[in-house]
């Protein structure tokens, strides 16, 4: 009885302290696993200048691509009609940081890769060709340009954000796409990982803008025509076309005959309604003779004078008119004959 007791500590007491040890190791490799698992990469934010295009006025028919390049900002349009109104210089800065305080962040390479997310909206079309530059991120072999692309960064560091800049071509579509103007996205997604694992989703999104408008048009109606005159016996005179009522006048001792009838130039512009633009016109032009060589130097003047706005509602077509008139001095040397010239008009959105 007292030796079976002796025994049965024994025999229930090994188990307990192998027991005891296991659970001892148990911990021991929880606690080494546990600063390996805190380790994030993670892109920190999308941040500065998103590509913007600013104000755009789309072609009449077709797609116009711009490009953005990743180390300046330089926004250049690579085909089709449209034109871009701004100048300013825009790219993405993206920012991607490593939390955590083992050596991952030091040492481990980030697998970054870009693509576009989601449907656009307005006139933008998905992005296209993205590209990248260095930031205060190290590139390793930057990709060519295309969509998706994926390439590699230098070890960030432990608890630090780097960044790398990036450009895409932006597409716009003309008026012939039937699709509404006024403000216009288009997004795209930045997903990074530590190597060697691939970077899934969801990623950070980003997203280019642009604000587009209904592309211009000048329309001729009539030319500027000063019509029949007599030039001065003596002294000088000076005939002038009013551009508010289109009546001409001939000062001195100058004579305007009744046929051909005098006319201001009268141009229909069309556009994106209720928008302002900006119209330029030369101070003058030269009308020059038929021997080719005597001319005439007419001073314009137009009607309305600084910004013409169109009529109709944003998002609808507009329209305004233009009319210009001129004048120039006429003297007793003045060569008879018929003289002629022309003059460029400019225009863009404000």
């Amino acid at each position: 009885m007292s030796g079976a007791n002796a025994i049965r500590p024994s025999a229930v007491g090994q188990p307990r302290r192998a027991k005891w040890h296991a659970r001892i190791a148990g911990l021991v490799g929880l606690a080494g696993a546990v600063p390996l698992a805190a380790q994030t990469m993670s892109v920190q934010a999308i941040t500065a200048n998103t590509p913007n295009l600013a104000n755009v006025a789309s072609a009449a028919s077709g797609d116009t691509i711009f490009s953005v390049d990743p180390s300046t900002g330089t926004i250049t349009r690579l085909s089709g009609a449209g034109t871009r109104t701004s100048t300013t210089a825009s790219r993405a800065r993206v920012t991607v940081r490593c939390t955590g305080t083992a050596a991952l962040c030091d040492s481990t390479r980030l697998n970054v890769r870009i693509g576009n997310s989601g449907s656009p909206t307005g006139r933008l079309a998905a992005l296209s060709s993205f590209s990248v530059s260095s930031g205060t991120a190290t590139i390793l072999s930057p990709p060519a340009p295309g969509n998706p692309i994926s390439f590699q960064i230098e070890p960030i560091g432990r608890n630090s954000n780097k960044t790398f800049w990036l450009g895409a071509h932006m597409t716009v579509r003309g008026d012939d796409s039937g699709l509404p103007t006024a403000g216009a996205t288009s997004a795209f997604n930045v997903r990074v990982a530590a190597e060697p694992s691939v970077p899934a989703t969801p990623g950070i999104d980003g997203v280019a803008i642009a604000n587009v408008r209904r592309s211009t048009a000048i329309i001729k109606v009539s030319d500027l025509g000063f019509g029949a005159l007599v030039r001065p016996r003596t002294g000088s005179s000076t005939v002038t076309i009013n551009a508010s009522t289109g009546v001409r006048t001939v000062g001195g001792n100058g004579v305007g005959l009744p046929s051909p009838l005098p006319q201001r130039a009268v141009y229909t512009i069309n556009g994106e309604g209720a928008r302002t633009l900006s119209v330029s016109l030369p101070a003058n032009f030269a009308m020059v003779h038929g021997n080719g060589s005597d001319s005439l130097t007419v001073t314009l003047k137009r009607s309305p004078t600084g910004n013409v706005t169109l009529d109709g509602t944003a998002g609808g077509p507009g329209t305004a008119t233009l009319h210009v008139g001129g004048s120039f001095p006429m003297g007793t040397a003045t060569l008879p004959g018929i003289y002629t010239g022309s003059f460029s008009i400019t225009m863009q959105y404000n």
